[in-house]
């Protein structure tokens, strides 16, 4: 259907093919406003990787953060409750996943949790098993239980830095039984580093390796996901600045 699409558009006239860079210049001389399709399209201009084997690409990047901090501190680089109450979640290093608990702990590990602390640009970093560009890791995880047998009721975050759930809310309104992993984004961790609008779309990236985590560890540990929309709002996040992006129902732990 896609390749029928094009077609038709190309015999149109509406799309044409850009055979070289010359002809690519005059699309955007002639369409200005369409310029960051047609970048984004030819992928020209669209990602600048920097080469970061360069001392000078290095030093250019420290400099950029530092400026950044004279405007405005870096956000925090994962939520915590302080004063929550903690479940303990069995860790990968030293449990197998034989039992639910166990199996909760390796799904919210792999695609969430801590490898070890690092400094990048004398910034602190959280380095975890999914790639994320900057290291930034703009994800929390939620989980949120109703009569499910080893949590009570109630909304939990991942406590990152402990590998533990932090209970922070008895708010269960018209929420399915069963267990509910939400994931959510913090923008600023993007948007204080990256300040462009492009740059959104790499957060889609780092998306697009979290889900596919998820996924291949509850294939392995034969746990069953249903993807779900949330339409509900986390207890503590702020629309605009911290939103969900995905849910799934776990049907089977």
């Amino acid at each position: 259907m896609a390749a029928e699409l094009f077609r038709l558009l190309s015999q149109a006239g509406i799309i044409v093919e850009a055979e070289s860079e010359e002809k690519l210049d005059i699309y955007l001389r002639a369409y200005p406003a369409c310029s960051d399709i047609f970048r984004y399209l030819s992928f020209r201009g669209a990602v600048n990787f920097s080469d970061y084997s360069s001392t000078l690409a290095l030093d250019t990047d420290a400099q950029l953060m530092v400026e950044y901090e004279r405007d405005v501190c870096a956000p925090e680089i994962f939520k915590h409750y302080a004063d929550a109450t903690l479940v303990s979640l069995p860790h990968p290093a030293t449990h197998t996943p034989h039992n639910p608990p166990g199996r909760l702990g390796w799904l919210l590990y792999w695609p969430f949790g801590r490898l070890r602390d690092a400094c990048l640009h004398h910034l602190p970093a959280m380095l975890k098993s999914v790639p994320s560009m900057g290291a930034r890791h703009p994800f929390e995880a939620y989980i949120v239980s109703r009569g499910y047998d080893s949590l009570t009721s109630g909304v939990y975050h991942y406590d990152v830095e402990r590998h533990a759930l932090a209970f922070i809310s008895h708010e269960l309104k018209n929420i399915p039984p069963g267990i509910t992993l939400i994931v959510t984004v913090v923008f600023e961790r993007f948007q204080w580093r990256y300040r462009h609008s492009w740059n959104y779309k790499d957060l889609y990236y780092d998306l697009g390796h979290v889900n596919a985590t998820i996924k291949l560890i509850a294939e392995e540990l034969g746990i069953r996901l249903t993807e779900v929309a949330w339409t509900y709002a986390v207890p503590g996040s702020q629309p605009l600045f911290e939103e969900c992006v995905m849910a799934y129902h776990i049907d089977e732990m």
